[in-house]
């Protein structure tokens, strides 16, 4: 298997491992809040790209595995491979700190504000996770078809705004001192 296969392959892995296990530990926990539906435009957003960036990353470990194309590893590659795992890495990291503290369409009755890091260091950094992969795996690509999961980033942005006003429902002015503090996307110096 070649390089690029063998770093998309544990970054997913990575990524799919901790979200599965999170699921699973998590599951059946009460609900306390719908607000946010599924079928919202930044959810159906951050959907398609989000299942985009995951079919290309596939489509390129089987085409490597198959020989039918070689990526050649120049300096693009090596930085959209290193922003592909360090975005699975965050990800990862992000969801085993929050559990299953999650605000996307719900908040659980006992829901708390989460801000050791990744969160001191940014407000959504399960979202800066996927920009960084969609970043990184147009980079490994460097074809027209990777523009399509870009389409989750103001996806992430809509969603994040809505998540962002149930926190200020919940936590009131606890929030918005955190929101002066703490970037959203981008740490703050």
């Amino acid at each position: 298997m070649a390089l690029t296969s063998v770093i998309l392959v544990t970054g997913l892995a990575v990524f799919w491992g901790v979200s599965l296990r999170n699921v699973l530990k998590h599951r059946g926990i009460g609900v306390r809040n719908q607000s946010e539906t599924p079928l919202s435009l930044g959810f159906i957003l951050a959907l398609i790209g989000s299942l985009s960036l995951f079919a290309e990353s596939l489509a390129l470990i089987a085409l490597e595995r198959t020989d039918n194309i070689y990526i050649m590893i120049g300096v693009p590659q090596i930085i959209g491979l290193s922003l592909f795992f360090i975005g699975c890495l965050l990800h990862a990291w992000s969801v085993v700190v929050r559990e299953r503290y999650a605000t996307s369409w719900s908040m659980r009755e006992d829901h708390k504000l989460i801000t050791e890091p990744p969160y001191s260091l940014v407000r959504h950094p399960s979202y800066l996770a996927y920009m960084l992969m969609i970043i990184g795996i147009t980079l490994v690509w460097l074809k027209w078809f990777t523009l399509l999961p870009w389409v989750a980033i103001p996806g992430y942005v809509m969603v994040s705004r809505r998540e962002e006003e149930l926190l200020i429902e919940r936590f009131g002015d606890q929030y918005r001192e955190y929101m002066k503090q703490v970037g959203a996307f981008i740490p703050r110096l």
